[in-house]
């Protein structure tokens, strides 16, 4: 009886050994994966609208100033941001879009932004777009998202609204500077 109970302390003793060192080994495994993840949290998205030659859908809005616009209203190439509430990276990428915004030709009627959240919340982001672009602000998923086909954010591209295609698009305005720059 004594040799069975001290091969059952024997046996028991090495299952935890050997859980312990599986649980050490789990641990490991995801401090590497959580180091990966954080790596990529810098990494930005680019397909966060419709590619190159994307179709624009059919949309509705009404800016901050009241004006209504559509689809069949858009003309000539345009500057399109997408930014959403409470999105880090949004922040980052909004005072770069503002300053590009004010340097893009025919000014504030070809630039339009589209706020993503709540409006109570995005009163500063649409205080500083407002003298620079048309801001429309929407819920998520609404009918300028869909339109633009926009999956992340930030989203910055460029228009040919004549022919209802995106030119370019991108997570930051160099993604479009590039373009403009050599058409």
């Amino acid at each position: 009886m004594i040799a069975l109970t001290l091969a059952l302390a024997v046996a028991s003793i090495l299952l935890c050994v050997f859980n312990l060192v599986l649980t050490a080994g789990v641990i490991r495994r995801l401090r590497e994966h959580a180091e990966q993840l954080s790596s990529l949290a810098g990494v930005p998205r680019l397909d966060t609208m419709q590619p190159a030659n994307g179709r624009i859908g059919f949309f509705e809005a009404v800016t901050t100033k009241g004006v209504a616009i559509c689809r069949s209203d858009l003309k000539g190439h345009m500057l399109v941001g997408a930014f959403a509430e409470g999105c880090p990276m949004c922040e980052k990428a909004l005072p770069e879009f503002v300053q590009y915004a004010k340097e893009f030709p025919g000014g504030r009627d070809q630039v339009m932004t589209v706020l993503l959240g709540d409006s109570s919340r995005l009163e500063k982001e649409s205080a500083q777009l407002e003298p620079v672009a048309q801001v429309i602000l929407e819920e998520r998923s609404g009918t300028m998202s869909a339109a633009l086909g926009i999956q992340g954010y930030p989203a910055i591209g460029v228009l040919n609204a004549d022919i209802g295609v995106i030119l370019v698009a991108g997570t930051g305005v160099e993604h479009v500077q590039r373009f403009t720059s050599t058409h």
